[in-house]
């Protein structure tokens, strides 16, 4: 995960650099970001709290923005990692006097792993000079995996490119002319256009960080 982080922190840097380059030749004044955030992540997962013991996962992430038309519009991009460990739940199948029935147990051990990438756009509502409004919207792609370990069996599932959207709010506070320091809430839906899995990967998250402005 460290290395994947690594890639998306050279990436975004290079992005700024050619950005700004740009912005220096036709000289305006528009200006990138580059934030850093942590908080939790509720997942919309279906029985998450009872098979990880709790409604939440701590979750950090790293997001970029690009200014487009005015100082105020950016192109937003942001990456958000979390993983879990819990006690999976196993369905037993027993037939008395002809009739199935079903029973569940939690044996055994399971980690999720998950990173979602935030692609769209961003805008600054800017208000009292040092006092900022986020919105941020857009689309949304998935990966992740479950790894299931237990006496009888051990399995994987695997979600790549799950497609959806998301919308989100904030509040960042203007710390000088460069730096601010925010908090956001996002939602994020997937699967609104292949439903392949009954699994849902969406959730809400709530985190705050620093955002720097090159």
């Amino acid at each position: 995960m460290m290395k994947l982080l690594l890639k998306i922190s050279m990436v975004s840097l290079f992005a700024i650099l050619l950005q700004n380059s740009c912005i220096a030749q036709d000289g305006q004044k528009r200006k990138a970001f580059i934030s850093v955030n942590s908080g939790v992540y509720f997942p919309s997962m279906e029985n998450f709290n009872k098979v990880y013991n709790s409604p939440a996962a701590f979750i950090n992430g790293l997001s970029l923005g690009i200014p487009i038309s005015n100082e105020n519009l950016f192109l937003y991009g942001k990456a958000m990692y979390f993983q879990k460990v819990g006690v999976p739940i196993a369905h037993h199948f027993v037939y008395e006097n002809g009739v199935m029935r079903v029973s569940t147990t939690q044996e055994g051990n399971v980690k999720l792993k998950e990173l979602l990438i935030n692609l769209g756009v961003q805008y600054n509502a800017e208000f009292k000079q040092t006092n900022v409004i986020v919105i941020n919207a857009g689309i949304l792609v998935v990966k992740a995996s479950e790894k299931i370990k237990s006496d009888s069996s051990n399995s994987e599932s695997k979600a790549n490119g799950f497609a959806g959207y998301f919308l989100g709010v904030g509040y960042e506070k203007k710390l000088s002319d460069r730096l601010g320091a925010f908090s956001e809430v996002q939602y994020n839906v997937d699967r609104i256009i292949f439903k392949l899995f009954d699994i849902s990967y969406g959730g809400a998250n709530v985190n705050v960080g620093i955002r720097y402005y090159f």
